[in-house]
């Protein structure tokens, strides 16, 4: 994940919006110095309450409202959360990179599951963000090799910066998350057994 906000900060002029989903390897964008918000630029972050899906559907406003280059920076829970949101990014004619971290899912949920021991599950393709991009014709630009990291960035950029909306979709490792949020917190309901017959309700 640092090595996605490195390349990505490297590729983007700072003087920019970047704007946040608040997902387990999302939230590294939060995290100082592995993404900075300098004097020229600003950024827009969802509340506490975590909206899925907030930084995604929020691009095209944002793209509206200010002149500056627009990064979203969000994992493909959200990105495949917003549905008919996706057609207005093809529409977008201003610069505009959308950061999919692809972990298969809801890598928050699927953490403290796992801490649980719940049975099931919530991640699974790590193929849905190329199928939304076909479907809703947008521009899209994937990388499943760090070794490639680089020049993913540099020509989903070079793209972005004639004035469209470009999707880099990076894989990641649901395990990669940032610094003090190794331990989840909070409670994680898991499914109880139905009751059998002469217990009580």
């Amino acid at each position: 994940m640092k090595d996605v906000l490195r390349e990505v900060d490297a590729a983007v002029p700072t003087a920019r919006v970047s704007i946040h989903e608040n997902g387990l390897q999302d939230i590294w964008s939060y995290v100082f110095p592995h993404w900075i918000v300098r004097r020229d630029a600003a950024c827009l972050v969802p509340s506490e309450q975590t909206p899925l899906g907030f930084g995604m559907a929020a691009v095209r406003g944002v793209a509206l409202g200010d002149p500056r280059p627009v990064v979203v920076i969000g994992g493909d829970g959200a990105f495949s959360s917003i549905g008919p949101d996706l057609a207005a990014l093809a529409e977008i004619d201003s610069a505009v990179l959308v950061v999919v971290l692809t972990n298969g899912g809801f890598g928050w949920l699927e953490a403290n599951r796992r801490r649980a021991g719940a049975p099931f599950s919530f991640v699974g393709s790590r193929t849905v963000v190329r199928g939304l991009c076909a479907a809703y014709a947008l521009d899209y630009e994937g990388c499943d090799d760090a070794a490639e990291l680089a020049e993913a960035v540099r020509r989903a950029w070079g793209r972005a910066a004639t004035g469209r909306a470009v999707v880099l979709d990076v894989a990641v490792s649901l395990d990669d998350v940032a610094p003090g949020f190794e331990e989840l917190a909070g409670d994680f309901p898991l499914p109880r057994p139905p009751a059998t017959a002469g217990e009580g309700r």
